[in-house]
């Protein structure tokens, strides 16, 4: 079996349940909204009308967006690979596609005013991170906001007691050195002490693409 239908069958199956189940709560979803009213203040200065995000779970930050009145008049739409984890998704009424976003095949289409990855590049294998930030970057009408575990370089670290599931990496680099037309109009760092919006050591970023 190769490394990426390995990754695939370990987030679609039993392991992919139970992060779920841990990932879900008031708590998680209030720290979710504070982080992002502060961290997409420049994103907002338009008004969204579209919002995907890849890798969404059980929608924990689109659930969250929807209870930020700038967002009032977006759709939603969510990428997720986990069929348990989309049932919960569409309980609150978001479009979502069950499927591998790294895959080529794009149901979901593109011309979203912002697209959304938190915490999942992590998990792509290194064959495959460029077909994920290409889902990104095509699906993009606008901006695209990243965050991800940081490190200078590449390193594999266990993963609650798996091997070759989660890489640290500088993931905004990787992603603009891939596609250098875009703006980095801000960064930032989310700690997992923050008292208003604690968030597990995230450095984040907005890209946008430039008008022509």
């Amino acid at each position: 079996m190769t490394e990426e239908l390995t990754a695939e069958a370990f987030w679609a199956g039993e392991f992919g349940n139970a992060y779920s189940a841990r990932n879900e709560s008031e708590e998680i979803l209030r720290a979710n909204q504070r982080f992002f009213e502060l961290s997409l203040l420049p994103a907002r200065y338009i008004r969204a009308t579209r919002v995907i995000e890849f890798g969404a779970n059980v929608g924990m930050n689109l659930r969250a967006l929807q209870l930020i009145p700038a967002f009032a008049c977006a759709t939603f739409t969510a990428v997720e690979i986990n069929r348990l984890a989309c049932a919960r998704l569409r309980e609150h009424g978001i479009e979502t596609h069950h499927a591998d976003f790294t895959e080529d095949q794009r149901s979901w289409g593109d011309g979203y005013d912002i697209v959304i990855c938190k915490g999942v590049c992590i998990h792509v294998p290194e064959k495959r991170l460029r077909a994920a930030f290409a889902a990104l970057y095509d699906a993009s009408n606008r901006f695209v906001f990243l965050a991800e575990y940081f490190a200078a370089q590449r390193r594999e670290v266990t993963y609650r007691g798996n091997q070759d599931k989660l890489w640290l990496d500088d993931y905004g680099s990787r992603f603009w050195d891939q596609y250098p037309d875009l703006e980095c109009v801000d960064t930032g760092f989310a700690w997992k002490r923050d008292k208003l919006a604690p968030q597990d050591n995230l450095v984040w970023h907005i890209f946008e693409k430039r008008l022509p």
